[in-house]
């Protein structure tokens, strides 16, 4: 990822998960999504890869 992506994607006021991941992953780190709700704990979001590979 070029710095000319990494710039426009920091202008983004959204963007696809896959987008994401594949910026943080870029910087050597794994993207984790975290749910949390009042008076629970947090729910960490999986499966959502399998949901990207099947389209």
């Amino acid at each position: 990822m070029g710095q000319d992506q990494i710039s426009k994607l920091e202008q983004r006021s959204d963007l696809l998960l896959s987008t994401l991941r594949n910026y943080v992953e870029a910087m050597g780190g794994k993207l984790t999504i975290l749910a949390e709700f009042p008076e629970h704990k947090p729910v960490v979001i999986s499966g959502i890869e399998a949901l990207e590979n099947r389209q």
